[in-house]
């Protein structure tokens, strides 16, 4: 290697750190403030009247996981799609359809999620829909 090589090769290095640096400092911000974004948003759907029919789990992945560490609220989902064997599945009660979309959907060949409560299904969709942008 020559000396203009092995100069190279430090100053990408040295590049590649500072972008690490940077981006995982824009992603701890970024997830402090969609954790604390999160939290009022729990706090303007259950503190205040009337209360929803359904839960968004968004909530849980940016504060309940984040604080405790606990896993119970995706045990359902866990040990659901444990069960599953390709087959069809149909979800009752699937409020914003989380269990259906991120669990059972991976190990079925089709999905049908029911909510009397129409909000969690249109709630499901516009996150879908934001995050093919």
């Amino acid at each position: 290697m020559t000396t203009g090589q092995a100069e190279h090769e430090v100053s990408k290095g040295l590049a590649k750190r500072v972008a690490e640096a940077l981006f995982g400092a824009e992603a701890r911000v970024a997830a402090a403030w969609a954790a604390a974004a999160h939290r009022r948003l729990f706090k303007a759907q259950w503190a205040l009247n009337p209360p929803p029919e359904w839960f968004d789990h968004s909530i849980d992945l940016y504060t309940q996981w984040l604080a405790d560490r606990n896993p119970l609220w995706l045990e359902r989902g866990v040990f659901g799609a444990l069960a599953l064997k390709g087959g069809d599945v149909l979800e009752l009660a699937c409020g914003d359809g989380f269990n259906a979309r991120n669990f059972y959907s991976l190990r079925s060949g089709r999905v049908v999620a029911c909510d009397f409560a129409p909000d969690g299904h249109r709630h499901r969709a516009s996150e879908e829909r934001g995050s093919e942008r």
